[in-house]
């Protein structure tokens, strides 16, 4: 991947999912973007991102009662996206 423009797309299949979180972990700013629902919304979330290098992806669903679930993925970086 060109880290300059890396296209994160995240659907939940929970019920009551409130929001999604997708970080990127070895960036400067971790936090990649974090959008809360709200009623019948369709929790997905497509995002171009930057990456530095190789590193996990990790999105981050939370219910609505309060539970917190996962993924993560390895993105591999040939060319780094945020000046490298």
């Amino acid at each position: 991947e060109n880290g300059a423009q890396v296209v994160v797309e995240v659907t939940s299949n929970l019920p009551d999912s409130e929001s999604i979180s997708i970080f990127a972990e070895k960036n400067p700013m971790p936090l990649a973007a974090f959008v809360r629902f709200s009623g019948s919304a369709l929790p997905q979330l497509r995002i171009p991102l930057k990456l530095s290098e190789t590193m996990h992806i990790r999105a981050t669903v939370r219910t609505r009662d309060g539970k917190y679930w996962h993924a993560r993925k390895e993105v591999k970086v040939t060319l780094g996206g945020c000046g490298g």
